[in-house]
């Protein structure tokens, strides 16, 4: 019976644990994405990352190049079946939180109850958004993913590359649809 119950709890955990992910994804359902097989760069919103941090767009560029070979897809120029574009860009997002006074309460003792009084107040909190486009050859766009989270606390250049990895392949486990 416990082993029973234990599942039960597991498994409610893990469905809990899926609620909040911080990707999501759009596409065209009438695209054919079972016929793209080669890959090729859009250069459309990642070139100003490129012309402003160099070190960062090569990160992000890489493991998509990865995430994608992984897939089966190659890297091609000359006239590929799709192409990948991606977006980088922080955001201020404002999260609210209420909190109660009591003016009769005092310490750890309450003599009695009176009223109670609530403000809510507003905390602006950083996000980074990382969206990967995929187009069509005539540049339309067909499918893209995005993942939401707080900026990159990486120190390092590996960690740095390991964050933007992992969101890279948590997105690109959507594609094709």
């Amino acid at each position: 019976m416990l082993s029973r119950w234990s599942l039960i709890l597991l498994l409610l955990f893990s469905l809990t644990g899926c609620a909040g992910q911080p990707v999501s994804v759009d596409y065209e359902p009438r695209a054919a994405f079972g016929l793209m097989k080669t890959f090729g760069w859009a250069n459309g919103d990642s070139a100003e990352l490129a012309a402003q941090n160099g070190l960062v767009d090569r990160r992000i560029r890489d493991a998509i190049a990865q995430q994608l070979k992984w897939h089966g897809y190659s890297e091609t120029t000359a006239e590929p079946d799709f192409l990948v574009d991606y977006r980088l860009r922080d955001e201020q997002r404002l999260r609210y939180r209420t909190y109660y006074d009591d003016p009769f309460f005092w310490g750890h003792y309450r003599p009695f109850h009176g009223p109670a009084f609530s403000h809510t107040v507003a905390e602006p909190y950083p996000v980074r958004i990382l969206t990967l486009d995929i187009l069509d050859p005539q540049r339309r766009l067909v499918w893209r993913g995005s993942y939401s989270a707080a900026p990159w606390r990486a120190d390092t250049p590996a960690e740095r590359e390991t964050a933007i990895q992992a969101q890279v392949q948590a997105i690109l486990q959507h594609f094709p649809p």
